[in-house]
């Protein structure tokens, strides 16, 4: 269903911002009605793909590859996307007006969906509140022009293809909330970790620094965007993705040292800089410039600079995950696999608050210390590593494999294949290649 707004039970949501109003007879004048609150991405996603088809069944696995294209998801994270979409629509699991489980089958849309036309003079207000258990956010779509008024319009806009209007602008009293909501927007879009996503982080981050400069968010998350431009990202958008994306890689590879990524790091580190001299007690801003610094191979500043934010917050999981790679990197005589323990018990902490963040490191990052564990030859702190990922990620193919290696090197060959084998039929993909033992 192609719809800008969609009514749906007792709901009016905006499907391109996630904001949600109760529905009323009449909407003559949404311009001034502040939204209920605001759907998170995920949430959105998977009204627009069961409004698409009302009362079609949708399988599970149809679903995640819709909502998770190319990712590897288990069955718990859609029903958690589904329990907090019902949730944020008053629908009750046990007796639904709006979603429907099927049984063994999937999921459906039995309430009634229609789009909503709004008058041409009615426009969406850009949100001021967000509900509170949905704290992810959409970009804003922008006011509809008439056509004496399209040139001004497009003179304002950061990027020519992100439709994207600072209303806050001419809002003093708003710009506060609507460049906390601008950086969280932008925040969601960079944790992706896909191209067209980190380039509207990007112009979100622009966006929140032309609102308010002197807050210094903005500017340390702009530098975080360009350093993954440079380590992700060098290659032209219509030539094939490198395969290697972390920073080692980048750095053997050459990728930190063109003149083309020296210039964006030279960017990067200006605005990092400037982000720790506007909020110098902002872990975000420390840990910003220590990745600038990381990627410069300027290891000393970047280990200070991440130490400094982990200081100013005990929970700043990133910078420690990023310890952790600089002390590899720079082969360091340290361990890394405490800062990465440590970022991980920091996930654990902040999972409920954060977990638009968290998610999608979690799984893999207790993974990749059951390796670290395995390559240092501690066996048992691996294996027990690769179980507590599968307790609650069952298809994590990392942990997958890398139990299933350490099952087979221990004897226990029949456990190993029946591990893989149920893996692979339940997502297609053979985890598992075990070294010839003669």
């Amino acid at each position: 269903m192609d719809a800008e707004l969609l009514h749906i039970d007792n709901w009016l949501i905006d499907l391109s911002t996630g904001d949600t109003w109760l529905f009323t007879s009449s909407h003559e004048n949404l311009a001034s009605s502040k939204p209920h609150f605001r759907l998170d991405l995920k949430s959105v996603e998977l009204i627009k793909t069961l409004s698409s088809k009302p009362s079609e069944v949708f399988s599970k696995d149809s679903l995640i590859e819709s909502i998770w294209p190319n990712t590897i998801v288990t069955d718990d994270a859609l029903a958690r996307s589904i329990s907090r979409l019902r949730k944020s629509l008053n629908d009750d699991a046990k007796s639904p007006r709006i979603i429907e489980t099927v049984p063994k089958r999937g999921y459906r849309l039995i309430a009634l969906a229609e789009p909503y036309k709004k008058s041409e003079q009615q426009v969406i207000s850009p949100p001021v509140a967000n509900s509170e258990d949905n704290n992810r956010a959409f970009p804003q779509k922008p006011h509809q022009p008439k056509p004496y008024l399209k040139t001004a319009l497009f003179s304002s806009l950061i990027m020519g293809s992100i439709a994207l209007v600072s209303f806050a602008l001419f809002q003093p009293a708003q710009e506060p909330e609507q460049e906390t909501t601008l950086i969280r927007q932008a925040d969601d879009y960079y944790l992706q970790m896909r191209r067209q996503d980190n380039e509207m982080a990007i112009a979100l981050y622009e966006q929140s620094i032309a609102l308010k400069p002197q807050s210094g968010a903005g500017q340390a998350g702009l530098a975080n965007a360009l350093v993954q431009q440079v380590i992700r990202w060098p290659n032209p958008a219509d030539m094939p993705e490198i395969p290697h994306k972390n920073l080692k890689q980048a750095i053997e590879d050459g990728r930190t040292s063109t003149q083309e990524a020296k210039r964006k790091l030279g960017r990067a580190l200006a605005l990092a800089q400037q982000a720790v001299n506007l909020s110098p007690d902002s872990a975000r801003a420390h840990k910003a410039i220590g990745f600038v610094y990381s990627a410069q191979q300027r290891f000393d500043d970047a280990l200070a600079s991440y130490r400094q934010a982990v200081a100013l917050d005990p929970n700043a999981w990133d910078a420690m995950i990023n310890i952790g790679d600089v002390i590899e990197i720079s082969q360091f005589d340290e361990n890394p696999i405490q800062y990465y323990e440590a970022a991980f018990n920091a996930m654990t902490r902040v999972y409920d608050k954060q977990t638009s963040r968290v998610q999608p490191w979690y799984a893999d990052l207790g993974a990749v210390i059951g390796d670290k564990h395995y390559s240092q030859g501690q066996y048992q702190e691996a294996e027990t590593w690769y179980r507590h990922v599968l307790s609650f990620a069952p298809l994590n193919n990392n942990a997958t494999r890398g139990l299933a290696v350490i099952l087979n090197e221990s004897g226990d060959t029949q456990s190993a294949e029946r591990l893989c084998a149920s893996f692979e039929q339940r997502v297609g993909i053979q985890p598992c290649e075990f070294p010839d033992k003669n």
